[in-house]
């Protein structure tokens, strides 16, 4: 059994509720990772009291990685971003607990695993709700041993054959039906052995498998690509490109 395999087959979700004052909180969890709800540590503070900070990457909000529970594991705050952002940086409109931010892409995480797509390893999400108003985190297992596409590209390049791992590797997402939200070159993964994974699925949903999203999905990479080249952040040559291109239309014609 395959390492990724054998976690999918540990997985044990479980779910807890609190209310305290005007607050009510829904935490969804992996058993498997942290028995006991109260004890995940959802912020920085409960991080540097229990575990070991290993890092963190700006983004959107600050990404935080810490070691616990025997994983490397990666904890995300919801925020919002553009205009927006200027009423409220991290608060979202309630619209019930399944429709929230969170829950979505946990589900998604969970249904993507059990198919065998390469993707973080779901372990704790918490939404906290006061009023018609949310904040929410997200807690997932850390892919070990890997690196952005977008800083291989900043180094030394990449051959064609990776180029096409990467192609047919969006190529299987797009014929299970799985549409990335934020498909850019920050969100690919690639290990030394030649593994291929997306990562970052808030906003990502599932849809019917059809050319005109798979391909517009397909051009925002491209576009995240042309404007870290014009930037000076990276260089790639249009054969490069084309053969990403071919493998994903061969992963998406299988099926």
């Amino acid at each position: 059994m395959s390492p990724e395999s054998a976690s999918a087959s540990a997985f044990q979700p479980q779910e807890f509720r609190r209310r305290e004052g005007g607050e009510e909180t829904c935490i969804l969890f992996n058993r498997a990772v942290f028995p006991v709800a109260h004890e995940i540590p959802f912020d920085a503070n409960a991080i540097t009291g229990q575990y070991t900070m290993t890092g963190s990457a700006a983004g959107r909000g600050t990404t935080l990685f810490f070691h616990g529970e025997d994983r490397d594991l990666v904890l995300r705050h919801y925020r919002r971003g553009g205009l927006v952002a200027r009423l409220s940086e991290d608060a979202y409109l309630w619209r019930g607990l399944r429709a929230t931010r969170a829950v979505r892409e946990w589900q998604l995480l969970v249904w993507m695993r059990a198919r065998g797509l390469p993707v973080p390893e779901p372990v704790a999400v918490r939404v906290q709700r006061r009023g018609g108003w949310y904040r929410a985190d997200i807690i997932t297992v850390r892919i070990r041993h890997t690196e952005t596409f977008m800083d291989l590209l900043a180094a030394d390049g990449l051959p064609a054959a990776r180029w096409a791992a990467v192609g047919a590797t969006i190529g299987r997402f797009h014929a299970a039906g799985v549409f990335h939200a934020d498909l850019n070159a920050a969100n690919i993964l690639l290990d030394a052995e030649g593994g291929v994974y997306l990562i970052d699925f808030d906003r990502a949903r599932r849809r019917r498998p059809r050319r005109h999203w798979q391909q517009a999905n397909l051009r925002r990479l491209r576009r995240s690509l042309d404007k870290a080249a014009a930037q000076g952040k990276l260089r790639f040559a249009e054969s490069d490109w084309q053969a990403l291109v071919a493998a994903w239309q061969g992963a998406v014609a299988r099926g």
